[in-house]
């Protein structure tokens, strides 16, 4: 009996550790749920790896190592030729057969030659092949930043712009319901025999142009969202579904509240967009400077065997060759071909001049714009809050016949430009803003 229950605590006990065992691994392995893509930054990700620009420009940088791997191969392993052939000969007149008794014989016969050829150029060894290929895999790599940069640029732009447009079109709503009010109005002054019946027409042109205004912006925001799906690679109910639980507020990249020297901002130097620029000079310059002005011969091994079948043939034989293959038409193409390479660097080096000029020009303008933008935006705000004041009272003036139906339709006007004039002054500050960061790179995750 006593042997029953220390068999039975033993088990007991074996099965409590095994409990507890089960529940430390099981809290081990416990993983937090994924949190929501809730930020602008985790949209921009999401286009960085899914954008078909970036899916193509990947697939050019494998390209061209490819290439690359071909052409250093290439550049090292001779040509070689193999060639065979069957030749049917027929001789015009007969052979004495050398049997003493004049007796003629046909003479025909065939025969089967084979050869194989190992040649090797130069020009291969020591011409510009393999450094116009490496350049190639670094320019390719180069354009990959360099389109990454411009996602993140369009994402932020066309973001932002459905912000602006989604806004204006919650303002134009508003407006819309404000005539609900007008409405209750015009019934009052009827029931007391004030005729307003063109004042109702008045209104209602009113209504009908920001009906037309409603529309038109609706348009544009569905245009703006099929852009952003082209860009990022995404299904436009799921792009809305992402950019509805989109929450947090994007700072900007350049700091709105500073001062700037857009002076020193033009003569900043960024490394990869320099170099994206000149990647045509820098090929063209490349090609000019490593091309042979002297032809470079080809050493070439040769061996054959011909089997000829013709009674007058002696039979099988073997043929060893070398030689050195010298391109003298090189001699008098070489220096025009010299001359057309150099023409073809100075005109990619004043496009790229040009390209650099217009560069850093674009960092000046959109230094100076931001600065006004910002400047313009505050005011542009305090301006919009004045109007909205004003066009609370204006009901109330209205009613009282204070101001007349034109009057209170300017005040609506005079609302919806300044709340228009402060949403376009806020998109474009962010605009600018995006447009900077593409122009001299930074870190935007």
């Amino acid at each position: 009996m006593q042997n029953h229950r220390v068999a039975n605590y033993i088990k007991n006990l074996f099965f409590v550790i095994i409990l507890m065992f089960t529940s430390f691994s099981f809290a081990g392995k416990t993983e937090s749920p994924a949190a929501p893509a809730t930020s602008l930054s985790s949209l921009i990700q999401f286009g960085l790896e899914n954008s078909l620009d970036s899916l193509a420009v990947r697939a050019e940088t494998r390209y061209q190592q490819s290439n690359g791997k071909v052409v250093n191969q290439n550049r090292l392993i001779p040509q070689i030729n193999l060639s065979a052939s069957y030749q049917k000969i027929f001789y015009d007149r007969l052979r004495d057969d050398g049997s003493g008794t004049g007796r003629l014989v046909s003479n025909n016969g065939q025969n089967t030659p084979v050869s194989l050829t190992l040649s090797y150029d130069l020009q291969k060894l020591f011409g510009p092949d393999s450094e116009l290929v490496k350049q190639s895999i670094y320019n390719a790599r180069l354009q990959e930043k360099i389109i990454a940069r411009d996602i993140i640029r369009s994402i932020k732009k066309s973001y932002f712009t459905i912000i602006e447009i989604q806004t204006e079109i919650e303002e134009l709503n508003k407006l819309i319901g404000l005539f609900e009010r007008i409405e209750n109005i015009l019934q009052k002054q009827k029931k007391i025999g004030i005729s307003n019946e063109l004042e109702r027409q008045q209104f209602q042109v009113q209504q009908s142009i920001l009906d037309t205004d409603l529309q038109t912006r609706k348009s544009d925001l569905d245009a703006v969202y099929f852009q952003l799906s082209t860009v990022v690679n995404l299904d436009i109910s799921a792009l809305k579904d992402r950019l509805s639980l989109i929450t947090d507020k994007t700072e900007y990249y350049i700091p709105g509240s500073a001062q700037f020297d857009s002076e020193h901002m033009a003569k900043l130097k960024d490394y990869e967009m320099l170099e994206n620029l000149g990647r045509d000079y820098n090929i063209a310059k490349l090609e000019y400077d490593k091309f042979n002005s002297v032809p470079l011969p080809s050493f070439f091994l040769k061996g054959s065997r011909d089997s000829s079948s013709v009674l007058s043939s002696d039979g099988p034989q073997t043929t060893t060759e070398i030689g050195i293959t010298i391109p003298l038409d090189s001699l008098f193409n070489r220096p025009a071909q010299k001359s057309q390479l150099g023409a073809k660097s100075e005109k990619t080096q004043a496009i790229f001049q040009k390209a650099l000029l217009d560069y850093r020009n674009q960092i000046r303008l959109n230094m100076i714009n931001l600065i006004r933008f910002k400047n313009q935006t505050e005011s542009l705000k305090q301006t919009r809050n004045q109007t909205k004041k004003l066009l609370d009272k204006s009901f109330l003036y209205y009613s009282q016949r204070r101001i007349d139906v034109l009057g209170t339709l300017d005040i609506f006007q005079k609302y919806l430009q300044a709340a228009r004039n402060s949403l376009l002054s806020e998109l474009q500050m962010r605009t600018t803003d995006a447009e900077l960061e593409y122009l001299v790179g930074g870190a935007s995750l």
